[in-house]
């Protein structure tokens, strides 16, 4: 039985390098790790959830494809089960999670995390909080990509992790602000997407700009209602 994969998932995919071995935080059915085993993106996969329930579909739907051989499915919590000291080169997915969770997995597994060859970061929300993880920690973001699924815009990061004196950090990592669409933090959309342009960019970075002026207006007026009550 081939495995195939489409929207989201499949450009998650396309993202991660060859490596030997890749580890799919938050794993839910498996299928993203079984794929890049399936299609040599990797040797091998290990697979984790925080929860049974996911990690047991893993194996199941792994060994439903015959790569049981090739997958090992774990419950584990965030980057704990990860050494940093192997030898093996490996990729780190995290996908499927808000971008608070996703900067809260890294922080806790920061030396996993550092030594990988690269992470694959696909925020559901708040991608802006985990871009400025990466930012205030020395990653390098090499690629960005918008994904359209069941009417939503998705960001996907590719980032590897740049020395701490690096001279490119500062220049390689720095927020990006977009003139065209108005004052946007990095938190929005950085300047690979930017410089990528499209349809789906337009779309995404009209919903952003919206997004970030309903936040601004609310935060201000919360100040106002502040400052009356003290008053």
């Amino acid at each position: 039985m081939k495995l195939a994969l489409k929207g989201r998932l499949r450009s998650i995919a396309d993202k991660v390098p060859v490596c030997e071995i890749l580890y799919d935080v938050g794993s839910d059915h498996g299928y993203l790790g079984a794929y890049c085993v399936s299609t040599g993106k990797s040797r091998r996969a290990v697979l984790s959830d925080i929860k049974p329930s996911p990690a047991i579909l893993s194996f199941k739907n792994t060994r439903a494809y015959g790569l049981g051989k090739k997958t090992e499915t774990i419950i584990a919590d965030g980057l704990e089960h990860i050494d940093p000291d192997m030898s093996a080169d490996y990729v780190i997915v995290i996908a499927g999670m808000g971008g608070a969770t996703v900067a809260a997995i890294l922080d806790a597994g920061y030396q996993a995390a550092a030594s990988a060859k690269a992470i694959i970061l696909q925020p559901m929300n708040s991608p802006d909080i985990a871009a400025e993880w990466l930012i205030d920690h020395h990653y390098e973001i090499y690629d960005e990509e918008l994904v359209k699924e069941d009417r939503r815009i998705y960001v996907i990061i590719s980032a590897r992790k740049l020395p701490e004196s690096s001279p490119e950090a500062a220049g390689r990592v720095a927020p990006a602000i977009s003139g065209q669409y108005g004052i946007l933090p990095y938190r929005y959309f950085g300047r690979i997407l930017e410089a990528k342009g499209g349809l789906l960019l337009s779309e995404y970075a009209e919903k952003a700009a919206a997004h970030f002026k309903r936040v601004t207006e609310g935060n201000r007026s919360q100040r106002e209602k502040e400052g009356n009550i003290q008053k």
